[in-house]
């Protein structure tokens, strides 16, 4: 599959709650926020979904980095398909998120906001 969307962290994402390892500085988790598909189909019910989230794995936390607040396509599988429910619980950490194991990631024209 192929899905688009803008990277962000965890944390800088509204109503989201970073898990223990993220506040201790230890790792973080990055969230591929509004999504899109583009090729392949979307786990569950979230196509009808506004403002669709996954938790993205599968590629470098540098990388990711580089690339947060940008939009970007993401090739892959989604993982813990039976996450995908009406709404993530407001305040849990990612693992409440349908993941994305992605395989590459590139830049694509668009604009990221931290509100949408």
């Amino acid at each position: 599959m192929t899905v688009e969307g803008c990277v962000m962290r965890e944390a800088d994402v509204p109503g989201r709650k970073p898990n223990v390892a993220e506040r201790a500085g230890i790792a973080e988790d990055y969230i591929l926020t509004n999504s899109k598909m583009i090729k392949g189909s979307a786990p569950g019910a979230t196509p009808a979904k506004q403002n669709v989230m996954f938790e993205i794995e599968g590629i470098d936390e540098a990388r990711l980095k580089q690339n947060v607040g940008r939009r970007v396509q993401l090739d892959g599988a989604f993982e813990n398909v039976d996450r995908s429910r009406a709404a993530p619980e407001p305040g849990t950490p990612a693992d409440d998120l349908v993941e994305i194991r992605a395989t590459s990631i590139r830049q694509v024209a668009g604009d990221c906001q931290a509100n949408k």
